[in-house]
Protein backbone atom coordinates (compact mmCIF):
# COMPACT_ATOMS: atom_id res chain seq x y z
CA UNK A 1 0.00 0.00 0.00
CA UNK A 2 1.09 3.59 -0.64
CA UNK A 3 -0.22 6.63 1.14
CA UNK A 4 -1.79 7.65 -2.15
CA UNK A 5 -4.16 4.68 -1.81
CA UNK A 6 -5.64 6.04 1.43
CA UNK A 7 -8.68 8.31 1.71
CA UNK A 8 -7.71 11.89 0.89
CA UNK A 9 -10.46 13.79 2.71
CA UNK A 10 -10.08 16.19 5.63
CA UNK A 11 -9.91 15.20 9.27
CA UNK A 12 -9.58 17.22 12.45
CA UNK A 13 -8.37 16.78 16.02
CA UNK A 14 -9.51 19.01 18.87
CA UNK A 15 -7.22 18.83 21.91
CA UNK A 16 -9.13 19.93 25.04
CA UNK A 17 -6.18 20.50 27.33
CA UNK A 18 -5.69 21.89 30.82
CA UNK A 19 -4.30 25.17 29.48
CA UNK A 20 -5.47 25.43 25.88
CA UNK A 21 -8.03 24.09 23.43
CA UNK A 22 -6.60 23.60 19.96
CA UNK A 23 -8.03 22.62 16.60
CA UNK A 24 -5.82 21.10 13.89
CA UNK A 25 -7.29 20.23 10.49
CA UNK A 26 -5.40 17.80 8.25
CA UNK A 27 -5.84 17.38 4.52
CA UNK A 28 -5.40 13.82 3.32
CA UNK A 29 -4.54 10.63 5.15
CA UNK A 30 -0.88 10.25 4.28
CA UNK A 31 2.50 9.67 5.90
CA UNK A 32 3.06 13.42 5.82
CA UNK A 33 -0.32 15.12 6.34
CA UNK A 34 -0.83 18.71 5.31
CA UNK A 35 -2.07 20.96 8.11
CA UNK A 36 -4.54 23.35 6.52
CA UNK A 37 -5.66 24.99 9.75
CA UNK A 38 -4.35 25.34 13.30
CA UNK A 39 -5.92 27.52 15.99
CA UNK A 40 -5.50 27.68 19.75
CA UNK A 41 -7.53 29.27 22.53
CA UNK A 42 -5.90 29.62 25.96
CA UNK A 43 -8.95 28.70 28.03
CA UNK A 44 -7.26 27.45 31.21
CA UNK A 45 -9.61 24.65 32.27
CA UNK A 46 -7.09 23.48 34.86
CA UNK A 47 -6.71 26.80 36.71
CA UNK A 48 -7.53 26.27 40.38
CA UNK A 49 -8.22 22.56 39.93
CA UNK A 50 -5.58 21.53 42.48
CA UNK A 51 -7.46 23.29 45.29
CA UNK A 52 -11.11 23.13 44.16
CA UNK A 53 -11.17 19.77 42.40
CA UNK A 54 -13.34 21.41 39.71
CA UNK A 55 -12.75 22.80 36.24
CA UNK A 56 -12.39 26.57 36.12
CA UNK A 57 -15.91 27.95 35.63
CA UNK A 58 -14.95 30.83 33.32
CA UNK A 59 -12.74 28.49 31.31
CA UNK A 60 -15.62 26.03 30.87
CA UNK A 61 -17.76 28.71 29.22
CA UNK A 62 -14.84 29.85 27.09
CA UNK A 63 -14.27 26.24 26.03
CA UNK A 64 -17.92 25.84 25.01
CA UNK A 65 -17.67 29.01 22.90
CA UNK A 66 -14.41 27.84 21.38
CA UNK A 67 -15.86 24.42 20.52
CA UNK A 68 -18.88 26.10 18.92
CA UNK A 69 -16.57 27.99 16.58
CA UNK A 70 -14.43 24.95 15.91
CA UNK A 71 -17.35 22.67 15.06
CA UNK A 72 -18.96 25.25 12.75
CA UNK A 73 -15.62 25.92 11.08
CA UNK A 74 -14.83 22.27 10.47
CA UNK A 75 -18.29 21.78 9.00
CA UNK A 76 -17.67 24.67 6.59
CA UNK A 77 -14.28 23.17 5.69
CA UNK A 78 -15.88 19.88 4.70
CA UNK A 79 -14.09 17.93 7.44
CA UNK A 80 -15.16 14.29 7.24
CA UNK A 81 -14.02 13.23 10.70
CA UNK A 82 -13.44 15.19 13.89
CA UNK A 83 -11.99 13.71 17.09
CA UNK A 84 -12.31 15.50 20.43
CA UNK A 85 -9.60 14.48 22.90
CA UNK A 86 -9.59 15.63 26.54
CA UNK A 87 -6.52 15.36 28.76
CA UNK A 88 -5.37 15.92 32.35
CA UNK A 89 -7.77 18.59 33.63
CA UNK A 90 -10.90 16.82 32.41
CA UNK A 91 -9.47 13.51 33.57
CA UNK A 92 -8.73 14.81 37.08
CA UNK A 93 -11.74 17.05 37.76
CA UNK A 94 -14.69 15.74 39.76
CA UNK A 95 -16.99 17.53 37.32
CA UNK A 96 -15.08 16.22 34.30
CA UNK A 97 -17.78 13.65 33.37
CA UNK A 98 -20.49 16.34 33.51
CA UNK A 99 -18.37 18.61 31.32
CA UNK A 100 -17.91 15.84 28.76
CA UNK A 101 -21.61 15.01 28.78
CA UNK A 102 -22.46 18.67 28.14
CA UNK A 103 -20.07 18.84 25.17
CA UNK A 104 -21.63 15.72 23.69
CA UNK A 105 -25.14 17.09 24.26
CA UNK A 106 -24.41 20.51 22.72
CA UNK A 107 -22.37 19.43 19.75
CA UNK A 108 -23.38 15.84 19.11
CA UNK A 109 -19.76 14.69 19.09
CA UNK A 110 -18.16 12.05 21.33
CA UNK A 111 -15.27 13.08 23.58
CA UNK A 112 -12.40 10.70 24.32
CA UNK A 113 -10.90 11.33 27.76
CA UNK A 114 -7.34 10.07 27.51
CA UNK A 115 -5.76 8.22 30.42
CA UNK A 116 -2.28 9.26 31.50
CA UNK A 117 -0.67 6.32 29.73
CA UNK A 118 -2.58 6.94 26.49
CA UNK A 119 -1.75 10.65 26.49
CA UNK A 120 1.93 9.96 27.12
CA UNK A 121 2.20 7.33 24.41
CA UNK A 122 0.38 9.45 21.84
CA UNK A 123 2.81 12.30 22.48
CA UNK A 124 5.68 9.85 22.06
CA UNK A 125 4.13 8.65 18.81
CA UNK A 126 4.15 12.25 17.63
CA UNK A 127 7.91 12.45 18.13
CA UNK A 128 8.36 9.04 16.48
CA UNK A 129 6.35 10.24 13.47
CA UNK A 130 9.06 12.90 13.06
CA UNK A 131 12.04 10.68 13.94
CA UNK A 132 11.24 6.99 13.26
CA UNK A 133 14.40 5.84 15.10
CA UNK A 134 14.07 8.27 18.02
CA UNK A 135 16.09 7.22 21.07
CA UNK A 136 16.26 9.02 24.40
CA UNK A 137 13.49 10.71 26.35
CA UNK A 138 10.29 12.56 25.39
CA UNK A 139 8.69 15.12 27.68
CA UNK A 140 5.23 16.52 26.90
CA UNK A 141 4.48 19.59 29.03
CA UNK A 142 0.81 20.50 29.26
CA UNK A 143 -1.17 22.66 31.61
CA UNK A 144 -2.02 19.90 34.07
CA UNK A 145 0.58 17.19 33.58
CA UNK A 146 4.08 16.42 32.41
CA UNK A 147 4.40 13.13 30.55
CA UNK A 148 7.84 11.55 30.34
CA UNK A 149 8.43 8.58 28.04
CA UNK A 150 11.61 6.62 27.35
CA UNK A 151 12.28 6.10 23.63
CA UNK A 152 14.46 3.47 22.02
CA UNK A 153 14.81 2.91 18.28
CA UNK A 154 11.39 4.36 17.52
CA UNK A 155 9.49 2.57 20.28
CA UNK A 156 8.44 3.65 23.76
CA UNK A 157 9.29 2.06 27.08
CA UNK A 158 9.04 3.37 30.66
CA UNK A 159 6.73 6.30 31.19
CA UNK A 160 5.36 8.49 33.93
CA UNK A 161 2.64 11.14 34.17
CA UNK A 162 3.53 13.77 36.77
CA UNK A 163 1.42 16.65 38.20
CA UNK A 164 3.96 19.15 36.88
CA UNK A 165 1.93 20.79 34.12
CA UNK A 166 2.59 24.50 33.86
CA UNK A 167 -0.67 25.48 35.63
CA UNK A 168 -0.38 22.87 38.40
CA UNK A 169 3.30 23.65 39.00
CA UNK A 170 2.68 27.40 39.12
CA UNK A 171 -0.04 26.95 41.73
CA UNK A 172 2.03 24.46 43.74
CA UNK A 173 5.02 26.81 44.01
CA UNK A 174 3.00 29.99 44.29
CA UNK A 175 4.70 31.37 41.20
CA UNK A 176 8.13 31.16 42.90
CA UNK A 177 10.46 29.76 40.25
CA UNK A 178 13.18 28.92 42.79
CA UNK A 179 10.71 27.10 45.05
CA UNK A 180 9.67 25.02 42.02
CA UNK A 181 13.07 23.28 42.08
CA UNK A 182 12.24 21.18 45.13
CA UNK A 183 8.78 20.30 43.86
CA UNK A 184 10.14 19.19 40.50
CA UNK A 185 13.03 17.22 41.99
CA UNK A 186 10.77 15.41 44.46
CA UNK A 187 8.79 13.98 41.55
CA UNK A 188 11.84 13.17 39.44
CA UNK A 189 13.49 11.34 42.35
CA UNK A 190 11.13 8.42 41.80
CA UNK A 191 12.18 7.94 38.18
CA UNK A 192 15.64 6.32 38.12
CA UNK A 193 15.06 5.22 34.51
CA UNK A 194 15.53 8.83 33.37
CA UNK A 195 19.27 8.16 33.51
CA UNK A 196 18.87 5.85 30.51
CA UNK A 197 18.60 8.99 28.38
CA UNK A 198 22.22 9.92 29.21
CA UNK A 199 24.19 10.89 26.09
CA UNK A 200 21.05 10.56 23.95
CA UNK A 201 18.36 13.12 23.05
CA UNK A 202 15.66 14.79 25.08
CA UNK A 203 12.64 15.82 23.00
CA UNK A 204 10.56 18.59 24.66
CA UNK A 205 6.95 18.74 23.40
CA UNK A 206 4.10 21.11 24.21
CA UNK A 207 3.15 24.76 23.80
CA UNK A 208 5.12 26.14 26.76
CA UNK A 209 8.32 24.49 25.61
CA UNK A 210 7.74 25.56 22.01
CA UNK A 211 7.43 29.14 23.29
CA UNK A 212 10.66 28.65 25.24
CA UNK A 213 12.39 27.43 22.07
CA UNK A 214 11.32 30.62 20.28
CA UNK A 215 12.86 32.68 23.07
CA UNK A 216 16.11 30.71 22.93
CA UNK A 217 16.25 31.23 19.15
CA UNK A 218 15.89 34.98 19.70
CA UNK A 219 18.34 35.43 22.56
CA UNK A 220 21.04 33.38 20.80
CA UNK A 221 20.43 35.12 17.44
CA UNK A 222 20.07 31.67 15.88
CA UNK A 223 19.93 31.90 12.07
CA UNK A 224 16.85 29.74 11.45
CA UNK A 225 13.52 30.60 13.11
CA UNK A 226 12.00 27.11 13.02
CA UNK A 227 11.15 25.45 16.34
CA UNK A 228 10.76 21.89 15.05
CA UNK A 229 14.07 20.05 15.49
CA UNK A 230 15.83 23.11 16.91
CA UNK A 231 18.72 21.42 18.71
CA UNK A 232 21.07 22.57 21.46
CA UNK A 233 23.85 20.72 23.31
CA UNK A 234 23.32 19.98 26.99
CA UNK A 235 25.65 22.69 28.35
CA UNK A 236 23.96 25.38 26.27
CA UNK A 237 20.52 24.26 27.45
CA UNK A 238 21.57 24.37 31.09
CA UNK A 239 22.97 27.89 30.75
CA UNK A 240 20.14 29.31 28.63
CA UNK A 241 17.37 27.74 30.69
CA UNK A 242 18.94 29.20 33.82
CA UNK A 243 18.96 32.63 32.18
CA UNK A 244 15.27 32.44 31.22
CA UNK A 245 14.28 31.02 34.63
CA UNK A 246 15.66 34.20 36.21
CA UNK A 247 13.76 36.59 33.92
CA UNK A 248 11.24 38.99 35.39
CA UNK A 249 8.18 40.56 33.74
CA UNK A 250 10.18 43.39 32.15
CA UNK A 251 12.67 40.93 30.65
CA UNK A 252 9.85 38.83 29.24
CA UNK A 253 8.21 41.88 27.61
CA UNK A 254 11.11 41.79 25.14
CA UNK A 255 9.30 38.91 23.39
CA UNK A 256 6.00 40.46 22.21
CA UNK A 257 5.41 37.81 19.53
CA UNK A 258 4.69 35.32 22.34
CA UNK A 259 1.27 35.64 23.98
CA UNK A 260 1.11 37.32 27.39
CA UNK A 261 0.07 34.15 29.21
CA UNK A 262 2.79 32.08 27.53
CA UNK A 263 5.39 34.71 28.41
CA UNK A 264 4.40 34.53 32.06
CA UNK A 265 4.98 30.77 32.09
CA UNK A 266 8.41 30.88 30.43
CA UNK A 267 10.55 30.98 33.63
CA UNK A 268 8.76 27.93 35.05
CA UNK A 269 8.99 26.09 31.71
CA UNK A 270 12.72 26.86 31.64
CA UNK A 271 13.18 25.71 35.24
CA UNK A 272 11.38 22.46 34.54
CA UNK A 273 13.46 21.80 31.43
CA UNK A 274 16.65 22.52 33.33
CA UNK A 275 15.82 20.17 36.21
CA UNK A 276 14.94 17.33 33.83
CA UNK A 277 18.05 17.56 31.66
CA UNK A 278 20.25 18.05 34.72
CA UNK A 279 18.91 14.71 35.95
CA UNK A 280 18.82 12.81 32.63
CA UNK A 281 22.07 14.27 31.16
CA UNK A 282 21.16 13.88 27.46
CA UNK A 283 23.79 14.84 24.90
CA UNK A 284 21.38 17.29 23.33
CA UNK A 285 17.87 18.71 23.44
CA UNK A 286 15.78 18.68 20.26
CA UNK A 287 12.51 20.60 20.44
CA UNK A 288 9.64 18.89 18.63
CA UNK A 289 6.54 20.44 17.07
CA UNK A 290 5.04 16.95 16.82
CA UNK A 291 3.07 15.93 19.87
CA UNK A 292 -0.11 14.24 20.99
CA UNK A 293 -2.29 15.44 18.08
CA UNK A 294 0.22 14.32 15.47
CA UNK A 295 0.69 11.05 17.37
CA UNK A 296 -3.06 10.43 17.32
CA UNK A 297 -3.10 10.95 13.55
CA UNK A 298 0.03 8.86 13.01
CA UNK A 299 -1.22 5.94 15.09
CA UNK A 300 -4.32 5.63 12.88
CA UNK A 301 -2.22 5.03 9.75
CA UNK A 302 -1.55 1.48 8.49
CA UNK A 303 1.75 0.10 9.73
CA UNK A 304 3.41 0.03 6.29
CA UNK A 305 2.60 3.71 5.81
CA UNK A 306 4.02 4.57 9.23
CA UNK A 307 7.32 2.95 8.23
CA UNK A 308 7.83 5.35 5.31
CA UNK A 309 10.50 8.05 5.54
CA UNK A 310 8.65 11.33 6.32
CA UNK A 311 11.18 13.47 4.45
CA UNK A 312 11.11 11.40 1.25
CA UNK A 313 7.31 11.11 1.27
CA UNK A 314 6.96 14.89 1.56
CA UNK A 315 9.37 15.46 -1.31
CA UNK A 316 7.55 12.92 -3.48
CA UNK A 317 4.26 14.69 -2.74
CA UNK A 318 5.77 18.05 -3.70
CA UNK A 319 7.05 16.56 -6.97
CA UNK A 320 3.70 15.03 -7.82
CA UNK A 321 1.96 18.33 -7.12
CA UNK A 322 4.43 20.87 -8.55
CA UNK A 323 6.67 19.26 -11.19
CA UNK A 324 6.37 20.29 -14.85
CA UNK A 325 5.73 16.71 -15.88
CA UNK A 326 4.39 13.67 -14.06
CA UNK A 327 7.48 12.34 -12.36
CA UNK A 328 8.89 11.71 -8.93
CA UNK A 329 12.67 11.98 -9.28
CA UNK A 330 13.52 8.30 -9.74
CA UNK A 331 15.33 8.90 -13.05
CA UNK A 332 17.55 11.53 -11.41
CA UNK A 333 18.22 9.28 -8.43
CA UNK A 334 19.57 6.55 -10.71
CA UNK A 335 21.41 9.03 -12.95
CA UNK A 336 23.33 10.68 -10.09
CA UNK A 337 24.05 7.54 -8.05
CA UNK A 338 27.35 6.58 -9.81
CA UNK A 339 28.90 9.89 -8.74
CA UNK A 340 28.36 9.25 -5.05
CA UNK A 341 29.21 5.62 -4.48
CA UNK A 342 30.84 6.39 -1.13
CA UNK A 343 28.13 8.68 0.26
CA UNK A 344 26.83 8.16 3.79
CA UNK A 345 23.24 7.21 4.52
CA UNK A 346 22.38 10.85 5.37
CA UNK A 347 24.07 12.12 2.20
CA UNK A 348 22.12 9.60 0.13
CA UNK A 349 18.88 10.58 1.85
CA UNK A 350 19.44 14.25 1.04
CA UNK A 351 20.38 13.46 -2.56
CA UNK A 352 17.22 11.39 -3.02
CA UNK A 353 15.10 14.16 -1.46
CA UNK A 354 16.72 16.75 -3.73
CA UNK A 355 16.08 14.62 -6.83
CA UNK A 356 12.37 14.63 -6.01
CA UNK A 357 12.46 18.41 -5.46
CA UNK A 358 14.40 19.12 -8.66
CA UNK A 359 11.50 21.02 -10.29
CA UNK A 360 10.47 22.95 -7.18
CA UNK A 361 11.07 26.43 -8.65
CA UNK A 362 10.31 26.06 -12.35
CA UNK A 363 7.35 28.47 -12.14
CA UNK A 364 9.46 31.27 -10.64
CA UNK A 365 11.03 34.13 -12.61
CA UNK A 366 14.35 32.87 -14.07
CA UNK A 367 16.33 35.62 -12.33
CA UNK A 368 15.05 34.49 -8.92
CA UNK A 369 14.70 30.72 -9.27
CA UNK A 370 17.89 29.89 -7.36
CA UNK A 371 17.03 32.21 -4.47
CA UNK A 372 13.40 31.11 -4.34
CA UNK A 373 14.37 27.44 -4.45
CA UNK A 374 16.79 27.96 -1.56
CA UNK A 375 14.27 29.68 0.69
CA UNK A 376 11.36 27.40 -0.18
CA UNK A 377 13.32 24.24 0.60
CA UNK A 378 14.92 25.75 3.71
CA UNK A 379 11.46 26.44 5.15
CA UNK A 380 9.69 23.39 3.77
CA UNK A 381 7.01 22.02 6.10
CA UNK A 382 8.52 18.59 6.59
CA UNK A 383 9.34 16.14 9.36
CA UNK A 384 12.56 14.21 9.88
CA UNK A 385 15.02 16.95 8.93
CA UNK A 386 17.65 18.57 11.14
CA UNK A 387 18.33 22.27 10.72
CA UNK A 388 21.77 21.58 9.28
CA UNK A 389 20.26 19.19 6.76
CA UNK A 390 17.64 21.81 5.85
CA UNK A 391 20.49 24.14 4.94
CA UNK A 392 22.27 21.42 2.94
CA UNK A 393 19.13 20.47 1.03
CA UNK A 394 18.39 24.14 0.29
CA UNK A 395 21.95 24.62 -1.00
CA UNK A 396 21.58 21.63 -3.34
CA UNK A 397 18.50 23.20 -4.93
CA UNK A 398 20.19 26.59 -5.07
CA UNK A 399 23.02 25.04 -7.11
CA UNK A 400 20.57 23.10 -9.26
CA UNK A 401 19.20 26.47 -10.41
CA UNK A 402 22.69 27.88 -11.01
CA UNK A 403 22.83 30.03 -7.91
CA UNK A 404 26.01 31.96 -7.27
CA UNK A 405 28.54 30.15 -5.09
CA UNK A 406 28.30 32.87 -2.45
CA UNK A 407 24.84 33.35 -1.03
CA UNK A 408 24.82 36.63 0.94
CA UNK A 409 21.14 36.44 1.98
CA UNK A 410 21.71 32.99 3.50
CA UNK A 411 25.25 33.35 4.83
CA UNK A 412 24.16 32.99 8.47
CA UNK A 413 22.08 29.90 7.75
CA UNK A 414 25.03 28.33 5.95
CA UNK A 415 27.02 28.61 9.17
CA UNK A 416 25.11 25.45 10.19
CA UNK A 417 26.91 23.52 7.42
CA UNK A 418 30.53 22.37 7.35
CA UNK A 419 32.78 23.06 4.35
CA UNK A 420 32.71 19.37 3.41
CA UNK A 421 28.91 19.25 3.59
CA UNK A 422 28.68 22.38 1.44
CA UNK A 423 31.04 20.82 -1.12
CA UNK A 424 28.89 17.68 -1.34
CA UNK A 425 25.74 19.81 -1.68
CA UNK A 426 27.20 21.81 -4.57
CA UNK A 427 28.22 18.64 -6.39
CA UNK A 428 24.75 17.13 -6.02
CA UNK A 429 23.12 20.38 -7.13
CA UNK A 430 25.28 20.60 -10.25
CA UNK A 431 24.55 16.93 -11.04
CA UNK A 432 20.83 17.71 -10.85
CA UNK A 433 21.34 20.69 -13.14
CA UNK A 434 23.06 18.47 -15.68
CA UNK A 435 20.29 15.89 -15.48
CA UNK A 436 17.54 18.51 -15.79
CA UNK A 437 19.25 20.01 -18.85
CA UNK A 438 19.71 16.61 -20.53
CA UNK A 439 16.08 15.59 -20.09
CA UNK A 440 14.22 18.89 -19.99
CA UNK A 441 12.46 17.39 -16.97
CA UNK A 442 10.73 14.80 -19.16
CA UNK A 443 10.49 11.38 -17.44
CA UNK A 444 12.23 8.54 -19.28
CA UNK A 445 14.91 10.43 -21.21
CA UNK A 446 17.61 10.08 -18.57
CA UNK A 447 17.34 6.29 -18.70
CA UNK A 448 19.05 6.45 -22.12
CA UNK A 449 22.24 8.06 -20.80
CA UNK A 450 24.72 7.17 -18.07
CA UNK A 451 27.30 8.88 -15.92
CA UNK A 452 30.55 7.16 -15.06
CA UNK A 453 33.10 8.33 -12.52
CA UNK A 454 36.57 6.81 -12.74
CA UNK A 455 38.09 8.86 -9.95
CA UNK A 456 39.93 11.12 -12.40
CA UNK A 457 37.33 11.55 -15.15
CA UNK A 458 33.60 12.18 -15.26
CA UNK A 459 32.18 10.52 -18.38
CA UNK A 460 28.72 11.23 -19.79
CA UNK A 461 27.75 8.45 -22.20
CA UNK A 462 24.91 9.21 -24.60
CA UNK A 463 23.64 7.17 -27.58
CA UNK A 464 25.67 7.72 -30.77
CA UNK A 465 22.57 8.22 -32.91
CA UNK A 466 20.54 10.37 -30.53
CA UNK A 467 20.87 14.11 -31.17
CA UNK A 468 18.45 15.05 -28.39
CA UNK A 469 21.35 15.01 -25.92
CA UNK A 470 23.92 16.94 -27.98
CA UNK A 471 24.10 20.62 -27.04
CA UNK A 472 26.51 23.27 -25.86
CA UNK A 473 24.42 23.69 -22.68
CA UNK A 474 24.79 20.00 -21.83
CA UNK A 475 28.56 20.17 -22.23
CA UNK A 476 28.75 23.33 -20.10
CA UNK A 477 26.79 21.64 -17.31
CA UNK A 478 29.03 18.59 -17.54
CA UNK A 479 32.20 20.68 -17.30
CA UNK A 480 30.83 22.67 -14.33
CA UNK A 481 30.09 19.46 -12.45
CA UNK A 482 33.52 17.99 -13.32
CA UNK A 483 35.22 21.16 -12.09
CA UNK A 484 33.34 20.97 -8.78
CA UNK A 485 34.54 17.37 -8.42
CA UNK A 486 38.09 18.42 -9.42
CA UNK A 487 38.24 15.95 -12.33
CA UNK A 488 38.11 16.06 -16.14
CA UNK A 489 34.73 15.97 -17.91
CA UNK A 490 34.22 14.03 -21.13
CA UNK A 491 31.12 13.36 -23.25
CA UNK A 492 31.01 10.12 -25.24
CA UNK A 493 28.57 9.64 -28.14
CA UNK A 494 25.80 11.96 -29.29
CA UNK A 495 24.35 12.65 -32.70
Amino acid sequence: MTDGDLPQGRSAVVDIGSNSVRLVVFHGQTRTPIQIFNERALCGLGRGLRTTGHLNREAVEMTFNTLKRFTLLTRAMGVERIDLLATAAVRDATDGPDFVAEIERRFGLPVTVLGGRDEAQLAAMGVISDWPRATGLMGDLGGGSLDLVALKDGDYGDYSTLPLGIIYLSEACGGDVQAAKGIIDSHLDGLPWLEEAADRTFFPVGGSWRALARVLILITDYPLHIVDNYTLPLDAVLDLAKEVARMGPQDLDAFPTISTRRRASLPLAAQLLRRIVKRARPAQVTFSAHGMREGFYFKALPNDIRKMDPLIRTCVAVAQRDARYQGDGRDLIAFTAPLFADESFEEQRLRVAACHLCDVAWREHPDYRAEQAFHRVLKLSVAGLTHADRARLALILHQRYNGATNLPAAARVMSLVTDEEARHARQVGLALRLGATLSGGVPGLLTRVTLEFTGTTLILRVPEDDSVFASEAVNQRLQSLAKAMKVRGWMSGGG
